[in-house]
């Protein structure tokens, strides 16, 4: 179908109510968690840069339990996703909690998308009264390290790490923390902090192979944080905290973390926390300096560090 000739618009598509029953869908799946950059993006060229969709993400990750535990997190592929019904067959057991009123680019309203699906598979797609865990797929961490917001997948973190405190061992790359993980510097109760990776500092580099290789060290796996202004692959598990906003590089409180610090998360009251006074904090942030190096890169991507702005607001260029 041509929605042109339907007479059918990108705005008419993607409205406000069409965003966010995209993110109660992503909630449903534990789905990527780069979700959380896009939607902002997207939202702000659809004129809805003015709504906090980072709050949105937090509302919905209370809102929407987890009605289906795909890999790497739990133990079904898309494709028994996609034998189960599918995502007509999930929106049809979320129908309740989504505006089905809004057009699609079938050129058709979701209603009509749905109206005939079925779930094939019960086990795999489950419904919001039998969901697979209450607990969101997704949510979304506020305190004084993340005051803009920061991203965990919830269904990828052990039980015994839903709440947590250690000590932080900073790094400054990512080859940094891969050096001291395989050099053995790393010990059990870490909080591993991952910094300058953000969309200013490093175009928004994934943490995910430094992740990947805990994984690989079981008593480290189960016991420590990762905690990053960094991306993190749709396969994310353990406790990884991404997405930390605003980043280092724009003078977030991640930038000023030292060695020894104490950092907190509690996943259920959805905080993570510097645990040093505020006196303290603002006085090194007030010191706090970070240059980028604007010489080894090409001018367009020095333009863009000097342009773009924070996650939470999609890495639009602040222009």
């Amino acid at each position: 179908m041509n929605l042109v000739d339907e007479g059918i618009t990108a705005r008419q598509i993607m409205t406000e109510a069409a965003i966010k029953n995209a993110i109660k869908v992503d909630m449903a799946v534990a789905g990527s968690t780069n979700l959380i950059l896009h939607i902002p993006a997207i939202a702000n060229e659809a004129g809805l840069g003015h709504i906090q969709w980072w709050k949105y993400f937090d509302e919905a990750s209370n809102e929407i339990p987890l009605l289906s535990h795909l890999a790497p997190s739990g133990m079904y592929s898309v494709k028994d996703f996609d034998l189960a019904g599918g995502m007509t067959a999930l929106q049809k057991n979320m129908e309740s909690v989504l505006d089905t009123s809004v057009m699609t680019v079938t050129g058709k309203p979701l209603s009509e998308n749905i109206k005939d699906a079925k779930v094939y598979l019960p086990d795999v797609i489950h419904t919001l009264e039998d969901p697979v865990m209450t607990e969101p797929g997704i949510g979304v961490l506020y305190g004084n390290l993340a005051p803009e917001g920061a991203m965990i997948k919830i269904a990828a973190v052990p039980a015994n790490l839903m709440t947590f405190k250690g000590k932080a061992k900073v790094f400054n790359s990512l080859d940094e923390s891969l050096e001291a993980l395989r050099s053995g510097k790393i010990v059990p109760g870490d909080a591993c902090v991952v910094r300058f990776l953000g969309m200013k500092a490093r175009f928004g580099t994934t943490a995910f192979t430094f992740q990947e290789e805990l994984k690989g060290h079981p008593e480290l796996f189960n016991s420590c944080a990762i905690i990053t202004d960094g991306r993190f692959s749709g396969g994310t598990s353990g406790l990884s905290v991404g997405y930390v906003s605003p980043e280092a590089a724009l003078g977030g409180p991640l930038g000023v973390i030292e060695n020894g610090d104490e950092i907190t998360i509690d996943i259920p009251n959805r905080n993570i926390t510097l645990c040093i006074s505020d006196e303290e904090m603002n006085k090194r942030l007030s010191e706090f300096h970070w240059e980028f190096p604007a010489n080894n890169y090409h001018r367009f991507l020095r333009l863009f560090v000097k342009n773009v702005g924070s996650m939470a607001q999609g890495c639009v260029w602040d222009c």
